[in-house]
């Protein structure tokens, strides 16, 4: 799953439009709302370049999916189940 919200925090952070970086990486800006909004899944390749341009290591942009269901952003503390 794709880290939407770091991904457009850091495009806006660096100043740039969603047309300006969807330019700069060859796609329309409409598969870019699409990548941000989560509605799309980038493949690798892509990833590493739209990570590039935006700074950060292609890593960054792939949340984790632990915890994201923690519900805080945070993981869960070893040895606590969900919901406990």
């Amino acid at each position: 799953m794709l880290n939407v919200a770091l991904a457009r925090a850091r495009r806006e952070e660096l100043g740039l439009t969603q047309d300006e970086l969807a330019k700069r990486l060859g796609i329309q800006q409409a598969s870019l709302s699409r990548l941000e909004s989560g509605e799309r899944e980038p493949r690798i390749a892509f990833l590493r370049r739209w990570a590039r341009e935006l700074g950060v290591e292609p890593s960054a942009l792939i949340a984790d999916s632990d915890a994201e269901s923690a519900g805080d952003g945070q993981p869960e503390p070893a040895g606590k189940a969900a919901g406990q």
